[in-house]
């Protein structure tokens, strides 16, 4: 086990409490939210501490696609809790790596192994904009070393490019989406766990340092490339309790520090003219940037946890007990749509030969269920209950998606009976157990941390 599984083992067992109907120890949280494919919205893949929730009609519906189906016929995210990269290629295939090295899927009823990835830990996944091309990095314990491939979506053969990052544990990559072939690679060295820093003009044949270890903090990682020129570089660099954001204009030969945060930075984004910058937190809100990162002020208080901006759109992860799981907002942030909470689900995905893949997930559905609508470990509605549906400002039956956040959370407004115009989207009821969430807000911030996630 990673020195990373390791941690996220430690923030499982600190949310969990008592077990109680929990599948895998982690409360329910959204992490990571991508869409695609290339300029479209159709598919939207959210990762979550049970799952993936995928959609296939731009987030009118989710499916679970449940761990125990993603890893099958491993056990990864019952014993030790995993948090799979993922991309979206050109034809909407969702492409995600683990431990064992890559897997695909279409509707969740079929999934593909491939092995040209040698069964290697896959740590991210980068794909340029169209989804027809993506970068893998792969960690070998074993071997001490890390590997980067690239990888064409059309027929997923992997190729090695360069040689292997000796003592080194890559965490993540991206490549310019001008040029794909400027790549960023961010990690830590073995020995005392440096921060390292690297830049590729070659697709990561040939690489060399950027950056030095006082800029990089504790730990540091690549946050985007601006779509319209490869010099502009942004990193997340961790130090102390916060995190710190970093630009470079100049391909990383020199960096200045932009914006910063109290706890960990658990999203970035970045508009296609790189003139807009967000960055969000779970207890700073979202802070937003007109002027290509240069200064920052904050635009709403919704807790972050995860930001992809896509065809115009920003896309956030929230607290779902206040808020959401995942928003969209189409005026930079001021104000949020409700795009899914968690008991909007529609269970597993139906499939018309399912293999003991999928159904293992069919038998786990109540459980997960029972969670989500009863977030309380000790008690909650049977398995059977039916869907909440009476979730939004207005109270409408399609769970009130037009509710927004305009720039204020208040936890103690229970709709349906709150106006449309209120500044929350609370969970149903007023009361809910404030020791989880300040639990939940703890290991997001410990999540955060530890693992490698723009």
């Amino acid at each position: 086990m990673t020195w990373r599984a390791a941690a996220v083992v430690g923030m499982g067992l600190l949310v969990a409490g008592p077990r109680g109907a929990r599948a895998n120890g982690r409360f329910p949280t959204a992490q990571h939210v991508l869409v695609g494919p290339g300029e479209t919205s159709d598919v939207i893949v959210l990762r979550t501490t049970f799952g993936l929730l995928v959609s296939r009609n731009g987030g009118g519906s989710f499916r679970w696609i449940c761990e125990d189906s993603l890893f099958y016929p491993a056990v990864y995210g019952t014993v030790v809790p995993l948090d799979p990269p993922a991309e979206i290629t050109a034809t909407g295939r969702v492409v995600y790596g683990y431990p064992d090295g890559l897997r695909s899927l279409t509707d969740g009823c079929a999934f593909a192994d491939h092995r040209a990835a040698d069964m290697r830990n896959v740590t991210d996944l980068a794909a340029n904009p169209a989804g027809t091309a993506m970068y893998a990095i792969q960690y070998d314990a074993a071997g001490q070393r890390s590997y980067l491939f690239s990888v064409p979506t059309d027929t997923m053969n992997f190729r090695v490019r360069g040689a292997a990052f000796a003592g080194v544990e890559l965490s993540t990559v991206d490549g310019a989406p001008s040029n794909f072939d400027r790549v960023y690679l961010a990690g830590a060295t073995l020995d005392g766990r440096a921060p390292v820093l690297y830049r590729s003009d070659d697709g990561g044949v040939t690489r060399r340092s950027i950056g030095t270890p006082a800029q990089l903090g504790d730990a540091a990682f690549v946050s985007g490339v601006a779509r319209n020129n490869p010099d502009v570089l942004f990193v997340r660099v961790n130090q102390g309790l916060g995190s710190v954001l970093l630009r470079t204009l100049d391909g990383g030969a020199t960096f200045a520090a932009v914006a910063q945060t109290s706890d960990p930075m658990t999203g970035f984004a970045l508009s296609d003219d790189a003139q807009t910058v967000w960055v969000g937190s779970v207890n700073d809100g979202l802070l937003r940037s007109t002027d290509g990162g240069a200064t920052f002020a904050r635009v709403n208080p919704l807790p972050v946890i995860g930001l992809r901006f896509h065809a115009g759109t920003l896309w956030a992860c929230s607290d779902w007990l206040r808020t959401f799981a995942l928003g969209r907002s189409s005026d930079g942030g001021a104000n949020f749509t409700r795009v899914l909470r968690f008991e909007d689900l529609e269970g597993p995905p139906v499939c018309t030969n399912p293999g003991e893949n999928v159904t293992v997930c069919e038998s786990r559905w109540p459980i997960q269920q029972r969670e989500i609508l009863s977030p309380s470990p000790d008690a909650g509605p049977a398995p059977d209950a039916p869907r909440r549906t009476d979730l939004g400002g207005d109270g409408a039956p399609d769970g009130g998606r037009d509710a927004g956040l305009d720039g204020g959370l208040d936890a103690g407004v229970s709709p349906p009976a709150a106006p449309r115009s209120c500044q929350c989207a609370s969970a149903p009821g007023a009361a809910r157990d404030v020791s989880g969430l300040k639990a939940l807000a703890l290991a997001l911030g410990f999540a955060a941390v530890v693992r490698r996630r723009r």
